[in-house]
């Protein structure tokens, strides 16, 4: 069985296709460590493209306080 990591080597994508995954995969695992665990519940990393890490919130006002 391979891992995650070993197929995304594998794979014929585009170097900044391999980095914005792993990006986001990391942005992910330490979400809760980056805002307070109150936002973190609410809000969570989408994509991450060309340096923009892409949030989803809920409403207006959690998107104004990030």
């Amino acid at each position: 069985m391979f891992s995650f990591k070993e197929i995304l080597k594998e794979l014929p994508l585009p170097p900044e296709v391999k980095k914005s995954i792993i990006a986001l995969e990391i942005a992910q695992k330490n979400w809760e460590k980056v805002i307070s665990l109150e936002f973190s519940k609410k809000t969570k990393p989408l994509s991450f493209n060309s340096g923009t890490l892409i949030v989803e919130v809920p409403n207006h006002y959690y998107l104004q306080i990030l």
